[in-house]
């Protein structure tokens, strides 16, 4: 069986970093909701710090980033 991960991700400006993987891309954008939620008094879009893309597969494979 095949299980494709979402991962959370913080762009950074030396590469970006994959903060967790989730199961389900829901599971990520309540992450993200939480992040926003926790610092929207600094001000900053988080759209412009986080995305989620498709990690890596069971098999090992990757996907593609959305």
């Amino acid at each position: 069986m095949v299980c494709i991960m979402w991962s959370l991700v913080l762009r950074h400006e030396f590469g970006d970093i994959i903060i967790k993987n989730y199961k389900t891309k829901e599971e990520a954008q309540q992450e993200i909701n939480n992040r926003e939620r926790l610092t929207s008094h600094l001000g900053e879009d988080i759209r412009k710090l986080y995305y989620i893309k498709k990690g890596k597969q069971k098999d090992g494979s990757s996907t593609r980033s959305l």
